[in-house]
């Protein structure tokens, strides 16, 4: 569970109906009347299920978190547990404890595949080997440490789930904890973070990720945040192919390789994504060291700017739908459900208790996620609903494992009894069968992802020998079953290389779909050669999925080699499409200089005055350091739009150079336009401590009167707490009031009003204010304040961000902000003004109550409002 977020309710009775020996749920909505929830598991046989996985023989293995966070009552450890349904009536009859060990503290993840168990316990992934296949870990049976390095053990942002990919390989995701591995070849990854030492004292933080923010790997690349790994089942060969999360629960694969993710949020903007090879994800700056706040500019709604929207380096961040704390993920491509769910994308979110339903659908080089809602909780039972994971089980139908807590993330748990259950989401009447696949290809056409995974590895072993059965695979009318044959191609010999080679032109030739797969298939078989030369032929290929998969592929080739293909690929695409701009930017990594003098040539540009939008989004993707002359000249032309100027004021400010800040200075001090000028002043502003802090940025500022000399220390001022005692108005409009008491009583009111210049002048002018209203108006709003809030009077809490020196913790500032620009300056009852800089800020979000003290907290009794009510209607 994750989310800084707890939902608290009471406990009620679940209401169940008895179904041919199975328990139908009432108290979930789902949408369609064809399928039913049944109950499928529910404790003794299972405790606070994390994560589950399933077998190629229909069990189900669970990860228990009983000793989540402050809920440490397991002395004997955590528990991996096996549950069964052995006589197929639709509920499970058997429990069997794999493993219980001290060393397992609320693991977050499980993966099975054949006999082997991967259990994610940070700092480790943990591989169990069950030699005897009796479900129990014991004598001869063999444990080691798969992987290890992952931050934060006992902590919602570490790591989560293992699932097999349809290329072979094993994928695992971590939160923003950070990690340090070093893989089976002796490679490290350093993934840094600036989130550190949080969640409070029951975390175990092994690693400082803050130490290594910003430091390449040993593949030559940054990487940061919360990410997603890949790696060979014997540990080598890990590469990262996706970063810059805030805390993703799990990663989900279709059979064309495509990945889909889930990712909590900072403040209200969770999000379910499709995820690029390699994508940056931008819940922070790119090199780690701060967080999405310090890149907030003016105007922006939170989604915008926590998943920097506006700022080249980041895809786009999905669906965003605001607060909550998604878990677990999956998607659904065969089985026994109606053939509608086909490609269906399913995502469990908790905090709402729901679970939502997207059908990705082709948009431009990415897929557009439209969200509906398949699963609600609508009855009594408050707890239920917690949801935490879901698969699609051997026989077809999905399996939800249910938290079964009041408390959803924040760290804690309410339900002291630890109770977990498992629902089952199938046609109504639905009877699984015995039958357990056998063969390699059996398990590659499984409904479980992780059943299929062990078919790939067992074909992919028989050698060119499983050609013919491979080849039959392929012939499947099956969209879904034939992809998975195309994984499985390389492997197979000459044979295989020459039928991976025709699908692109037979069956790739209905649907881009195969062809992106053969090219994945290649790659993750061998880049240099067969991947390669795939790229070259695809490299004009009709689908900008395609051409995406090839842009995003080629980042690690050296650029003499990939220069042609690459300026091919940029001139058939729409830069105008973020994904596809944004699969350029990681195709160019590290040559951006080169590549924007090439390209220049191609087009024949000798200026910014010959840039058509083409030109100017990839300058501003690219934002290299022979660039920003014309960058900046590009700004300051008379004819361009005040939104493309605005772009590039973004797009210079990540270049890290001094003659970038130079550039800056510039079009700060010579730009007309008003907007275009303050945005430059903001990104000063944010460069003075971040990008730009090795250059004299701090002494422009302060030259030009941005910021102070000797800048005031911050002072953290609380929200007003709202107690409206037992002043009652109707007693008030029953006394008469006198108006020099009345006048004498507004004297507690000078810390936000003035009367007659005296006071302060944070709340609205008075003057006037109370001679057209009624005197039940007047006192209403004296003893009830934050019923009606002035236009223009509302009021914000500003969270900064802990700096270890004189704030440990979140400091927070109430009151009105006067200017979003940066830094920003908010004014605080009393009159306390305040400016804060943006790199400062953690997040901002309204406060429902009135900045103004109540009646009954400045010491009023009811007639003394009556005094101040007659005092107003005459002022």
């Amino acid at each position: 569970m994750h989310s800084p977020i707890s939902f608290i309710f009471f406990l009620f009775p679940i209401l169940v109906i008895s179904v041919f020996g199975q328990v139908v749920i009432n108290d979930f909505r789902l949408q369609d009347p064809e399928l039913e929830v049944t109950l499928w598991a529910e404790s003794p046989l299972l405790y606070n299920p994390t994560n589950m996985d399933v077998d190629a023989a229909g069990r189900i293995w669970v990860m228990e978190g009983v000793n989540y966070r402050r809920s440490s009552t397991r002395k004997e450890g955590d528990r991996v547990v096996v549950l069964e349904d052995t006589n197929l009536d639709g509920i499970a009859d058997k429990s069997t404890v794999f493993i219980q060990d001290p060393e397992l503290v609320a693991p977050m993840g499980i993966g099975v595949i054949d006999n082997v168990i991967y259990v994610s316990q940070t700092p480790h992934i943990i591989k169990y080997i069950d030699v005897n296949r009796n479900l129990v870990f014991d004598k001869g049976d063999k444990k080691e440490i798969f992987l290890t390095g992952f931050t934060g053990s006992n902590h919602d942002h570490s790591t989560h789930s293992v699932i097999g990919g349809p290329d072979g390989k094993l994928y695992f995701n971590q939160g923003n904890c950070g990690a340090k591995i070093t893989d089976g070849d002796g490679r490290t990854f350093y993934i840094g973070s600036f989130y550190y030492n949080k969640g409070g004292p029951q975390v175990g933080w092994n690693l400082d990720p803050t130490t290594f923010a910003g430091k390449r790997s040993d593949d030559g690349h940054v990487w940061v945040s919360g990410f997603t790994g890949r790696i060979n089942p014997d540990g080598t060969g890990m590469e990262i192919v996706g970063h810059g999360y805030r805390n993703s629960y799990e990663q989900i694969f279709t059979s064309f390789g495509d990945m889909f993710q889930n990712d909590n949020d900072d403040p209200p903007a969770c999000r379910t994504s499709f995820v690029p090879e390699g994508a940056f994800f931008g819940f922070c700056s790119e090199d780690g060291k701060f967080g999405w706040s310090a890149d907030r500019i003016a105007g922006q709604t939170t989604a915008e700017a926590e998943w920097r929207t506006h700022l080249p380096g980041s895809f786009p961040p999905g669906d965003v739908y605001g607060s909550g704390s998604p878990t677990g993920i999956t998607y659904y491509e065969n089985g026994s459900l109606p053939k509608r769910y086909e490609g269906s994308l399913f995502s469990c979110e908790p905090a709402k208790r729901q679970i939502f339903r997207y059908v990705p659908k082709p948009d431009g080089a990415g897929y557009k996620l439209e969200r509906e809602v398949f699963i609600s909780r609508q009855g009594k039972d408050r707890l239920c609903g917690a949801f935490s994971d879901i698969l699609v089980g051997t026989d077809g139908v999905l399996y939800i494992a249910d938290w079964y807590d009041p408390v959803v993330g924040g760290h804690g748990a309410a339900d002291r009894k630890h109770i977990g259950k498992i629902y089952r989401i199938a046609p109504k009447g639905f009877k699984s069968s015995k039958q357990v696949p056998k063969t390699a290809e059996e398990m590659l056409v499984s409904p479980a992802h992780n059943v299929r995974f062990h078919g790939f590895q067992k074909l992919k072993s028989q050698g060119q020998s499983a050609f013919s059965k491979v080849k039959k695979l392929l012939n499947s009318k099956s969209p879904w079953l034939a992809s998975r044959a195309i994984w499985v191609l390389p492997h197979l010999g000459k044979e295989g290389h020459a039928e991976l080679e025709r699908v692109v032109s037979t069956m790739g030739f209905s649907d881009f779909r195969y062809r992106a797969a053969a090219l994945r298939s290649a790659l993750r078989y061998d880049r240099e050669n067969l991947g390669f030369q795939l790229i070259q032929n695809l490299r004009r290929d009709e689908s900008s999925h395609v051409r995406r998969v090839a842009l995003t592929h080629l980042r690690d080739f050296a650029y003499e080699r990939k220069k042609e293909v690459l300026l091919d690929l940029i001139i058939v695409g729409s830069l105008e499409d973020r994904t596809y701009l944004e699969s350029v930017g990681l195709a160019v990594d590290g040559s951006e200089d080169e590549l924007w003098s090439d390209y220049c040539k191609l087009r024949e540009i000798s200026s910014p005055k010959d840039w058509d939008r083409q030109a100017h989004l990839l300058a501003w993707r690219l934002h290299g350091d022979t660039m920003i002359e014309d960058l900046v000249e590009r700004m300051l032309m008379d004819d361009l739009s005040d939104k493309h100027r605005m772009e590039l004021v973004a797009s210079l400010a990540m270049n890290r150079s001094k003659h970038a800040f130079e550039g800056m200075k510039k079009v700060f001090m010579e730009s007309k336009n008003e907007g275009v000028k303050d945005l430059a002043k903001q990104f000063l502003v944010k460069g003075m401590v971040h990008r730009w802090k090795e250059h004299p940025v701090r002494d422009f500022l302060v030259a030009q009167k941005i910021i102070d000399s000797k800048p005031k220390p911050l002072v953290q001022v609380p929200g007003v707490k709202k107690e409206e005692g037992v002043l009652k108005v109707s007693n008030v409009l029953k006394l008469k009031g006198d108006i020099k008491r009345g006048k004498i009583s507004a004297a507690r009111c000078y810390s936000c009003h003035q009367f007659d210049q005296v006071g302060v002048e944070f709340g609205p002018n008075l003057k006037g204010w109370g001679q057209g209203r009624s005197i039940e108006e007047i006192a209403r709003a004296i003893i009830h304040p934050s019923a009606g809030i002035a236009h223009g009077y509302e009021s914000q809490e500003v969270t900064l961000e802990p700096n270890w020196k004189e704030r440990k913790n979140f400091w927070r500032i109430n009151g009105i902000i006067t200017s979003e620009s940066d830094p920003l300056t908010i004014r605080s009852a009393g009159g306390l003004v305040q400016k804060i800089p943006s790199h400062e800020i953690h997040y901002i979000q309204p406060v429902r109550n009135s900045l103004m003290l109540s009646a009954h907290q400045l010491g009023m009794s009811e007639q003394d409002v009556a005094d101040m009510v007659a005092y107003l209607k005459t002022y």
